[in-house]
């Protein structure tokens, strides 16, 4: 929870947005973070950052915006 937010409650109408934060290739695999905001009343309300791996050998290290 943000601070200064109220908590959510069942039946609570909310809107979701998530965007990458980073993607790097490693000797594992393409590594990637994603921030994900519950957004209520249009203020973020939580914020959850999740970190994942695809494994393989990746070789694209080119990126473009």
């Amino acid at each position: 929870m943000l601070d200064g937010v109220s908590h959510l409650r069942i039946n609570d109408v909310v809107k979701t947005e998530a965007k990458i934060a980073s993607v790097t290739n490693t000797n594992s695999g393409k590594a990637v973070n994603v921030i994900g905001t519950i957004i209520q009343d249009e203020e973020p309300v939580i914020e959850v950052t999740s970190f994942f791996l695809y494994y393989g050998r990746f070789t694209d290290y080119k990126t473009s915006p």
